[in-house]
């Protein structure tokens, strides 16, 4: 099961993703804090193993250090973006909603790394571009692709460690070659496939 929630200021995407069977879930990017997000875990008696954060910006991790008081769960992210998302000038919260925004994990995965759920297997990629150690996670089909690929459109790379070369090489050489049925359930906006982002993406710079 898949549930998104959007809000915060710049309407991001947080994704409740779960095992029907164990019930064991992964929550992704919360950014915000939101009782309705807390209230479904409750709802559907899921039980929260991990709190996963793409990248650093504070939009995806605002929420992240609420969330886990709430569900007793670790708060993971890749290796490569320990440093940005404990440092306030990448997380951005200071520049944008005036607040200084940043999160120490409880624990950091390398690319290729697996989360499990039940019977649900995700693994880590590691995508720069966005930022510098933005990750996506794949498997069963599906991709959560943080803001590195968008339907139609790819993140933004103008700001800190972001790298225009290093998220087009990101998507051409590691989301693209995942296989076209692929799902992706990106950290803003509606979800689309990789096939359709093969069909779609503009890389004329």
């Amino acid at each position: 099961m898949v549930k998104t929630f959007i809000g915060g200021e710049l309407r991001e995407n947080c994704y409740i993703v779960s095992d029907d069977s164990s019930k064991e879930a992964i929550v992704i990017d919360p950014g915000y804090k939101e009782e309705g997000i807390y209230k479904f875990i409750l709802e559907n008696k899921l039980k929260v193993k991990y709190i996963y954060l793409t990248h650093c910006h504070f939009d995806h991790i605002y929420g992240a250090n609420w969330l886990k008081e709430k569900v007793n769960a670790p708060i993971l992210c890749l290796d490569k973006e320990l440093d940005n998302i404990q440092n306030e000038d990448v997380t951005m919260g200071k520049f944008v909603i005036l607040e200084a925004v940043t999160v120490k994990p409880d624990k950091v995965l390398s690319e290729n790394d697996k989360i499990n759920l039940g019977s649900l297997e995700f693994k880590v990629i590691h995508t720069p571009g966005h930022t510098s150690g933005s990750s996506c996670l794949y498997g069963n089909s599906m991709l959560f692709s943080g803001d590195t690929l968008f339907k139609n459109a790819h993140g933004r790379c103008d700001l800190p460690t972001g790298s225009i070369n290093s998220i087009i090489n990101s998507i051409q050489q590691k989301l693209f070659n995942l296989p076209d049925d692929v799902v992706v359930y990106p950290g803003h906006g509606i979800s689309t496939t990789i096939l359709e982002e093969k069909q779609n993406q503009d890389f004329e710079y």
